[in-house]
């Protein structure tokens, strides 16, 4: 069944696409019913069974809030405050019982909700402080030791759809969003567990890019929170690190070996204090030359730590979370990296503005 979004002109002016500088509790909600369903795909089979070692779901109040698919209560995800650091779960904790006694409602019609949840629409302090200790521990082991690898996943998926956005225009953006989705201004439609309509009504959408949503994009719509359209990040299994798995130290210390120069680590310095920057940036700051920074932009984004993106006329740059620690472990440990037949002292001191000392 369809679910058709209607967007004004006012909406359309209204297109964020969301910038994950922290994971957002939604992706701990939504990677519980990959945990549920016991979802084998190659994308979460190495997550999954770390979590599962970590975490013992089936001693918590999660699995009766959270189905395997379908609609989960949108007080768990909040839009407004979504990570940890901007009060995620303070935001939960101060949830209206109204608002959950709804919700859970609506929950019943989908999986049966057991009578002792019933305290949480009640107002119950203590119900409310277990639940929100759950969600918080769960995601401190599940999500938190992969946030580097899912972090890189969903920022290059960002980096494509804001291309998309700039260089062709929003409506171009929804059209390309994904297969499923089906756009005829000014309606969006997507598949749906009900027939429904909804107006955004000038309220515009944020469209957010998930690695744990599933295959298939869906909206979290309600009158509380900023309209969302999650999206399944795009992920190359060649290029990017998948969640749950270990960085090999062995290749490591071959990306390592290429580059640990003073002049790629200036490079690499620089672009990590300058997300997005430009190479004519790049080459400005550093003063090297556009084909000079070229080449070692080149050799960091083979050794996976930048991340290069064409926006209309420029190349732009961002560090990779591999590149970021990298960077910092390595100015940190001061260690000495054999590599080409020769030995290389330790990096320059590189600051944290790009520049270095002799």
């Amino acid at each position: 069944m369809p679910l058709r979004i209607h967007f004004t002109a006012q909406d359309l002016t209204r297109i964020i696409v969301s910038r994950t500088l922290e994971l957002p509790v939604s992706e701990a909600v939504m990677s519980l019913q990959v945990m549920r369903r016991r979802d084998n795909s190659v994308h979460f089979r190495a997550w999954r069974r770390a979590a599962e070692a970590s975490f013992r779901l089936s001693t918590t109040m999660l699995p009766a809030l959270v189905p395997a698919s379908g609609w989960v209560p949108d007080f768990l995800t909040p839009v407004d405050r979504h990570s940890p650091a901007s009060g995620v779960f303070e935001t939960i904790r101060a949830t209206s019982p109204r608002r959950i006694a709804s919700e859970l409602r609506r929950l019943d019609q989908q999986q049966r909700v057991p009578a002792w949840l019933t305290g949480l629409a009640r107002g119950d302090a203590d119900s409310m402080n277990a639940l929100v200790d759950e969600l918080q521990s769960y995601y401190d082991r599940a999500i938190a030791p992969h946030a580097a690898a899912i972090g890189s996943i969903l920022s290059a998926d960002r980096s494509r759809l804001a291309e998309i956005m700039i260089s062709k225009g929003t409506e171009a953006l929804l059209t390309e969003l994904h297969p499923s989705l089906h756009w005829d201004a000014p309606v969006l439609t997507l598949a749906h567990p009900r027939d429904m309509d909804y107006e955004l009504q000038g309220r515009g959408i944020l469209i957010s890019s998930h690695f744990f949503c599933g295959t298939q994009p869906r909206a979290l719509l309600n009158d509380y929170d900023t309209p969302v359209l999650v999206c399944p990040a795009s992920v190359d299994l060649v290029r990017q690190r998948i969640p749950g798995v270990p960085v090999d130290p062995a290749s490591s210390l071959v990306a390592l070996s290429a580059v640990l120069g003073r002049t790629r680590a200036r490079v690499l310095s620089a672009v990590t204090d300058n997300a997005h920057t430009t190479t004519a940036q790049l080459a400005h700051r550093l003063h090297l030359s556009m084909a000079s920074v070229s080449e070692h932009t080149t050799t960091l984004r083979q050794a996976r730590l930048i991340d290069s993106y064409r926006q209309r006329n420029t190349v732009r740059h961002v560090a990779t979370p591999l590149g970021a620690r990298l960077l910092s472990e390595t100015l940190s440990e001061r260690h000495t990296v054999q590599g080409g037949g020769s030995t290389r002292a330790h990096l320059p001191n590189v600051t944290r503005q790009g520049k270095h000392s002799e």
